[in-house]
């Protein structure tokens, strides 16, 4: 029995000490590693989505809005003395100053990959002050007939504006060049404008009947008004940002803003007296830093 069993026993130690070895199922390997190779996972681009605060200070230059009145009438008839003529406010005799505004912004935004972002800011508009002003005169009547002088209107409407504007933002980074990385972006949203008029409005009847002058104040009034109004806001920008440190970055820009023009209205002398201040186009240079957060 020995005999017999020894020759199985050889040849299994054999078999087992031979390369290749089979393993249950019919795989094999042989040395090392044998088989069939499994390729390399394909490297996947991996962005870092960080949330970021951000602060910009700027000033604006360009054209001023246009504000003009209408609503006052001069001249009219119903008091002892009265014009020619009615007439209102206009070019030929009121005149306006402006001030530019500039601006001051806060947001906050989210990174969405290398190249796409967006913020959502809240821009505060420094406040504009705009005066009309001026008088004229006309013909002087008493009832259905005219007198020798004048009557002459004076109006005065100082108005000063302030407000904020709110934007939702998108830009897209272009790469970085030397440190730099330059980027366009859009935005839309809109004003709170707040308005505050003081208005004023005087008509004078200056007789020259007989040869004396009677000087007679048909009104002196004047009103105040306070509103805030709601309008569009959008704004365009090209820029380019410079990575400081790992969180903070500083951000030179060009915007181009656009605030949708508002009115407001107030009662004088039986009047409703309407002020508009036309569409502000206004460019700006900013400067500011974003504060980046993992």
């Amino acid at each position: 029995m020995k005999a017999k069993l020894f020759p199985i026993l050889a040849a299994v130690a054999i078999a087992a000490s031979a390369p290749g070895a089979a393993l249950a199922g019919g795989d094999y390997y042989g040395g090392a590693v044998s088989g069939t190779a499994v390729p390399a996972p394909i490297p996947v681009p991996v962005y870092d989505p960080v949330w970021y605060f951000r602060i910009d200070a700027g000033v604006g230059f360009g054209g001023t809005p246009d504000v003009s009145e209408e609503g006052i009438l001069f001249g009219e008839r119903g008091h002892s003395y009265s014009g020619e003529h009615t007439f209102g406010t206009h070019d030929s005799w009121s005149d306006g100053e402006y001030d530019h505004y500039g601006v001051l912004s806060a947001g906050v935004g989210y990174r969405f990959s290398n190249n796409w972002r967006m913020d959502v800011t809240g821009d505060y508009l420094r406040g504009f002050d705009a005066t009309i002003s001026g008088s004229a005169r006309t013909g002087l009547m008493r009832g259905p007939n005219r007198r020798p002088g004048s009557l002459e209107a004076q109006f005065e409407d100082s108005t000063e504006i302030e407000g904020g504007a709110f934007l939702v933002n998108a830009y897209y980074d272009m790469g970085h060049w030397s440190g730099w990385t330059p980027y366009v972006g859009a935005g839309i949203g809109f004003a709170t404008t707040t308005i505050e008029r003081r208005a004023s409005a005087r008509e004078i009847a200056r007789d020259h009947t007989g040869g004396n002058v009677t000087n007679s104040e048909i009104y002196n009034e004047s009103a105040t008004s306070h509103e805030s109004e709601h309008s569009l806001a959008a704004m365009a920008t090209v820029g380019a940002s410079y990575k400081i440190s790992d969180i903070t970055e500083l951000d030179l820009n060009y915007r181009y803003m656009y605030v949708g023009g508002v009115n407001s209205e107030l009662e004088i002398s039986d009047n409703i007296s309407k002020i508009e201040i036309d569409d502000v186009h206004d460019h700006q240079l900013r400067a500011g830093l974003r504060f980046n957060v993992n």
